[in-house]
């Protein structure tokens, strides 16, 4: 097996560490996950990202990058598990995936402060804070896990998880409030009415992210405090070859999200390439000065068509990359299934950035005078559903939660094309409230794994994101292509429409998966293997 973390590294386990140093773990554990909760409006990239890019002047499907981009690089984790499977390595990649997520953002800040960059430059910055927060965020949380199970007894982690897990998403709302005052000036809840005098956008902006970095460098300081007892034999690194075949997929899925990131930014440029080059940035004017030697041409537009075309190829090989690594998995109708189902499910992660943008449509203001709210509601709702939905998986069986959060997604992608003013706000809640898919779809995998199967089961749900990223960007796709082409109904703007159009696409992906959770998924995959194996016995 390759590619995956591996809690398990050491032929001969060491001792936990003394009462005191496990407690101060502990500690350690619950704060970088508080400050990480805290940066929420940054790190989790989507609404924030696409606000910003949204008053920079990009298009939806150039906006949609930021997200499809996080989640693309979210799957270096894979490769990073592989390079560094040694306890000694815990504790370095810990410090320096906090560091390098404070860094990029506070580059970012400065980049959208400095006039003498352009605006693409500054689109550019986005979108590559938003590419390195999924290559360390995600890896500092699969590194930091690992942590918490070498170093602590089982028995006391219990506190420690309700205070990073329970303090934590209020803590994304304190931030989410505050990100409110600093991009809006503005915050209206009942009787609570603040208020603030906003700088100038994007430096308003630019204060956002420079506000996050010390925060995340705040968590590598700290995760430098944990005590890791180290083995007294660590396994060597598995053979290069063995993940030839991960390792093309995400390099393919890279080059795709290239590939439409250049698509859209020669659409955009397309006057500007023809009649005053010398205005057009340089990075896109090579590119378009390299495709079009490539295809004999100097129009964009079929120059623009080749890249989106060719990136959705390349999301396609991805795709099959990763399959082809997971085979063995995939082999097993069940596992095959809730692959899938999640695949399926996930699409619905990518659409938040379209539902802040239709937020212009219902508001009749600026996507960044609600992006707080939005980022308010979505973890406010999302502590509330976690708590009801521990109930019912205790007391129903895992096909539950995963039913539940799917249709919760579904509802609230009804509530944003139906509702109207301020309720609009609500469908972020809702939608919030769904994300608890990414818990209980990777639950009912671990539930119908064989123990031999877990690891690389859920190493598996979470490289799903990478080819679903991408759906970001056809969502983007669809709301551009409906609003040039002056489509609409019921009296609707066309850009409404298109936006409403994503959503219904969207719905759709979601509807598949629920009916075949419904259709062909038993209520306890535990209670079914167990029963295979009675017939089969593995040995």
């Amino acid at each position: 097996m390759s590619g995956e973390p591996n809690p398990a590294a050491s032929t001969a386990a060491p001792a936990l560490p003394p009462l005191r140093q496990q407690q101060r773990n502990l500690i350690v554990f619950a704060s970088c996950v508080a400050l990480q909760y805290l940066s929420a409006p940054v790190i989790y990239v989507g609404i924030t990202q696409g606000s910003l890019l949204d008053k920079l002047g990009a298009n939806p499907v150039i906006a949609n990058i930021p997200g499809a981009s996080f989640f693309v690089m979210a799957t270096l984790v894979a490769l990073i598990s592989w390079g560094f499977p040694k306890v000694r390595h815990l504790k370095p990649i810990l410090v320096i995936c906090y560091t390098v997520a404070g860094v990029t953002a506070g580059l970012t800040a400065l980049v959208l402060a400095r006039d003498q960059f352009s605006t693409n430059t500054k689109i550019m910055m986005v979108i590559l804070q938003s590419g390195m927060t999924g290559a360390t965020v995600p890896t500092a949380i699969a590194f930091i896990w690992e942590v918490l199970g070498r170093t602590t007894e089982s028995s006391r982690r219990g506190v420690a998880l309700g205070m990073a897990y329970g303090l934590g998403p209020l803590l994304a709302a304190v931030g989410s409030l505050g990100s409110q005052l600093i991009l809006a000036g503005h915050f209206e809840m009942g009787p609570l009415v603040l208020s603030t005098s906003v700088l100038s956008s994007p430096l308003n902006y630019a204060l956002l992210f420079a506000l996050v970095s010390p925060v995340m460098l705040a968590a590598a300081v700290l995760a430098s405090q944990f005590t890791i007892p180290l083995p007294a034999t660590e396994v060597a690194r598995k053979p290069a070859t063995q993940i030839i075949d991960i390792s093309a997929g995400i390099l393919v899925s890279i080059l795709a999200m290239t590939a439409s990131l250049f698509s859209n930014l020669l659409s955009q440029q397309s006057e500007a390439l023809t009649s005053a080059p010398e205005s057009v940035d340089s990075l896109v004017g090579a590119a378009y000065h390299l495709l079009g030697n490539l295809l004999d041409t100097r129009e964009v537009e079929p120059l623009a068509a080749w890249l989106m075309g060719s990136s959705s190829l390349l999301m396609i090989l991805a795709t099959l990359c990763f399959a082809w690594h997971f085979r063995d998995l995939l082999s097993v109708k069940i596992l095959r299934l809730i692959t899938l189902a999640t695949l399926l499910f996930y699409v619905g992660n990518v659409i938040p950035t379209n539902m802040n943008l239709y937020s212009k449509s219902v508001l009749g203001v600026d996507p960044a005078q609600y992006a707080g709210y939005q980022n308010l509601m979505r973890f406010s709702f999302k502590a509330l559903a976690g708590l009801g939905l521990g109930w019912l998986l205790v007391k129903t069986n895992p096909r539950s939660g995963i039913l539940v959060t799917a249709t919760l997604y579904l509802a609230a992608l009804g509530w944003a094309m139906v509702a109207t003013g301020k309720s609009y706000l609500i469908a972020f809640g809702i939608f919030g409230a769904g994300e608890l898919i990414g818990v209980y779809a990777p639950n009912y995998m671990l539930s119908a794994c064989r123990q031999d199967q877990m690891k690389r089961g859920q190493v598996l749900m979470n490289l799903l994101m990478g080819p679903v990223g991408q759906m970001g960007i056809v969502f983007g796709w669809v709301a551009t292509t409906v609003d040039q082409r002056q489509w609409s109904l019921l009296g609707q703007t066309s850009q409404a429409f298109g936006f409403q159009v994503s959503f219904a696409l969207c719905g759709l992906f979601l509807i598949a998966g629920i009916l075949l959770v419904l259709c062909r998924f038993p209520s306890d995959p535990g209670t079914s293997l167990a029963t295979s194996l009675d017939k089969n016995p593995v040995d």
